[in-house]
């Protein structure tokens, strides 16, 4: 029954252009003096740290840098959700996000990744961008990569 009230009232009480504040303020509802603001793509870029493992693995640290807003002992700015990884194993470098063919996301870090042995010795490339809570995706950061060992 509650949820049906307060639908009826957002519907025709709140948005409703012929009541006015004052009868809102009779009527005890709360009045919206601010729009709600559209979350914005991130506009910057992940910090990357890899560190192979001895088991075939890359353990992925990522964060923002220390002067980004809505920092604060936190691995990701504010409003941003996750974080977009795109990776590719070989020999030879990508010239951009788009030539990998492996990506993954999370929403914490460390992230591990572990190779298959037939993949040894080689390169693992990695490019990353954060991606906000509306799943708008900012720039990739600058390709970094390890040895998998």
């Amino acid at each position: 029954m509650e949820t049906a009230l307060r639908y009826f009232v957002r519907l025709y009480l709140n948005t409703n252009k012929y009541i006015d504040n004052a009868s809102l303020i009779k009527l005890n509802l709360k009045i919206r003096t601010q729009k709600r603001k559209r979350i914005a793509a991130p506009n910057t870029v992940p910090s990357i740290l890899l560190q192979a493992t001895s088991d075939n693995g890359v353990i992925i640290s990522f964060r923002a840098d220390a002067g980004t807003d809505g920092v604060s002992r936190r691995g990701k700015p504010k409003d941003v959700a996750r974080i977009e990884i795109k990776y590719c194993i070989g020999n030879s470098a990508p010239k951009t996000a788009d030539d990998c063919n492996f990506s993954l996301s999370s929403g914490s870090s460390p992230i591990t990744l572990y190779v298959e042995l037939s993949e040894q010795p080689k390169r693992i490339y990695i490019f990353a961008r954060w991606v906000s809570y509306r799943n708008e995706p900012g720039n990739w950061c600058a390709m970094k990569s390890a040895v998998v060992a």
